[in-house]
């Protein structure tokens, strides 16, 4: 499906690890979560990390939004399966509801811990499923796919090295 500069799929590394990933899956919906859950459970997210390109991040097991992306990217395309990046800003809100008892509860929603309201820049991957012949979308740091911030207004996708352009 032809490499990119920051998604490796011609790679073999890349190659050979998302075959041993999916060994034994026969659907396309199998295959996609068996790679969401691997990326989720062996890439540790840092926001801080510097690592781009989807084989930097399979080695050094660490990557922020971006890595952790481009790498589930590389490991679909690798397989054949269609895969794009997407980049988009995410609203994070607080909000305090009053408890009988004086006491305040905040619902919160956020990508980490600590909520401020406003946005939020964040990159998500997704892959075309053609039995409903959409793209879907997942983060690369949850395990399960189509999930990512239901609060996100995507502001560009497809290949990693057009988007870069469109996104600054």
């Amino acid at each position: 499906m032809g490499s990119t500069l920051h998604v490796e799929s011609d790679n073999s590394t890349i190659q050979s690890t998302a075959l041993n990933i999916v060994s034994g899956k026969s659907t396309l919906k199998g295959v996609v979560k068996a790679l969401a859950r691997w990326i989720a459970g062996y890439i540790s997210y840092d926001h801080s990390n510097t690592y781009k390109k989807s084989t930097d991040v399979l080695s050094n097991r660490t990557g922020d939004c971006e890595g952790q992306s481009y790498l589930m990217a590389a490991f679909c395309k690798s397989l054949g399966i269609p895969a794009r990046i997407t980049y988009g800003n995410s609203f994070r809100y607080e909000t305090k509801l009053p408890l009988w008892n004086g006491m305040t509860y905040i619902i919160s929603q956020g990508s980490t811990g600590t909520v401020t309201n406003g946005t939020i820049g964040h990159s998500l991957y997704e892959f075309f499923y053609p039995q409903t012949n959409s793209w879907v979308r997942g983060d690369g740091a949850q395990p399960a796919i189509n999930t990512g911030w239901s609060t996100m207004i995507k502001s560009a996708s497809g290949q990693d090295d057009d988007i870069q352009r469109l996104a600054s």
